[in-house]
């Protein structure tokens, strides 16, 4: 037999089986009613349990997963509320706002004395900073000034070692010139002494050192005439001074150049 959907769960027994639809020839359809009847009291097929399924409806409960989720009842317990508690979370609450305020009191209380701390270094800084400024610009122009002194060092300090490497060699050419004449006047004045004793020893056309006598006497002439002459200059010019009571005579020294010399000189060193 086939069986019919239903479009109800509370359908009597003897109505579902006559919506059953016969495949058999109507006699054996007729022997099952007619046994059924006998054997089923009207009334009874109330109380047979059944139960029945929409087609495929098994498929989709066997791909559901178990996601529930337990429920728990809320409870109702609470806990009760008496002034003597709502004092007590006031009174925190109050004490713990007495602690920040003090907190935030002492804090702006030092920030307060670090602003006028602040304030007058500041008016003492602007006040000592009237001739600072000019210092700096002082300073500026120092450094400025130095530092080009510097460069031009950098530049001339070849040309200054030169000009006095010159400047030197003239002194010394000078120094040497003033010592070999005053070596040529005390030879002088030696031959001149040495000559009276020994002139029958001596060659006719020679000195005691063997030099040409008469070329030799002529540069003797010229010599003790030039150291003659700046000797009488050295005395005029102590007696215009007044010195002569001071003098010895032989211990002065004899520096004096001529003008030709002291004009090649100043010629040399430009």
């Amino acid at each position: 037999m086939r069986l019919l959907s239903l479009k109800s769960n509370t359908v009597p027994l003897h109505v579902l089986l006559l919506q059953v639809q016969p495949s058999q020839p109507d006699e054996v359809n007729n022997l099952y009613y007619q046994n059924t009847y006998q054997t089923l009291s009207y009334g009874s097929s109330y109380g047979i349990p059944y139960t029945y399924a929409a087609y495929g409806s098994s498929e989709a409960k066997s791909q559901k997963t178990d996601n529930t989720v337990p429920f728990k009842t809320p409870s109702n317990e609470m806990t009760p509320i008496t002034i003597d508690l709502v004092k007590k979370q006031l009174k925190d609450r109050l004490d713990s706002m007495k602690e920040l305020h003090k907190a935030n009191r002492q804090q702006f209380e030092k920030h307060q004395q670090s602003r006028e701390d602040s304030t007058k270094a500041i008016e003492r800084l602007e006040g000592s900073s009237g001739g600072i400024g000019e210092q700096y610009k002082f300073l500026q122009e120092m450094r400025g000034y130095v530092q080009d002194l510097l460069e031009c060092f950098s530049e001339k300090v070849p040309l200054i070692n030169e000009l006095e490497s010159a400047m030197h060699q003239l002194y010394k050419q000078r120094a040497s010139r003033l010592v070999q004449r005053r070596q040529d006047d005390i030879k002088d004045e030696s031959s001149e002494f040495s000559s009276h004793s020994n002139k029958a020893l001596m060659a006719p056309n020679l000195d005691s050192f063997g030099r040409d006598r008469v070329l030799y006497q002529e540069q003797v002439k010229r010599r003790t005439a030039e150291r003659e002459a700046r000797r009488a200059r050295r005395r005029q010019a102590r007696e215009q001074t007044g010195k002569m009571a001071d003098h010895l005579e032989g211990l002065s020294s004899d520096d004096e150049e001529t003008s030709t010399d002291i004009t090649n000189f100043n010629m040399e060193r430009g």
